[in-house]
């Protein structure tokens, strides 16, 4: 079928409003909690591989997406909150638990504030920290041990000789 060139314009329109309309619903779904494989799933949504090829060709899209999935994290932590606050069956425990750990691990993933590591960032890739340090220890107070030559710092590790000497 030939399509005149006004006629493939506006389906080419049609087709754009309806992607951003999607990309719009899958990030509102995304902050509800839910995951790219299940909103994929749905009638009204393209396939995975579409979502991926879409996250792939749109660096600001990509980057909209991580911050979703970032809020969506959060759903995850107050489901946690509600579920300790519920009163179980004793029978309901275990598996309430295994929910528990697992959108605590999510959080731990995804959200810095709730990451047992700590985060260390910098903008500047050339950034130098120094370390060092004032004072020279002459004597052991425990043995009596006693310096016997001062060792100067040295790039790259040990001072000339290959050795520590000021051990003991």
């Amino acid at each position: 079928m030939n399509f005149t060139k006004e006629q493939r314009r506006t389906m080419k329109k049609a087709l754009s409003i309806k992607e951003k309309s999607n990309k719009d619903m899958m990030l509102s779904l995304l902050q509800e909690g839910e995951t790219l494989l299940k909103i994929a799933k749905r009638k009204d949504m393209p396939s995975l591989s579409t979502i991926h090829r879409w996250l792939r060709d749109d660096t600001e899209l990509s980057e909209r997406v991580a911050l979703a999935r970032s809020q969506g994290a959060l759903y995850w932590v107050e489901m946690a909150i509600d579920l300790t606050t519920q009163d179980l069956k004793p029978q309901e425990v275990m598996w309430a638990r295994e929910k528990i750990s697992t959108w605590k691990w999510l959080a731990t993933k995804l959200l810095p504030q709730f990451s047992e590591k700590s985060h260390i960032s910098t903008h500047n890739k050339h950034e130098v920290v120094t370390i060092s340090w004032s004072g020279t220890i002459t004597k052991c107070p425990e043995c009596g041990w006693v310096n016997s030559k001062e060792i100067e710092p040295k790039v790259g590790g040990l001072p000339e000789g290959g050795t520590d000497k000021t051990e003991h």
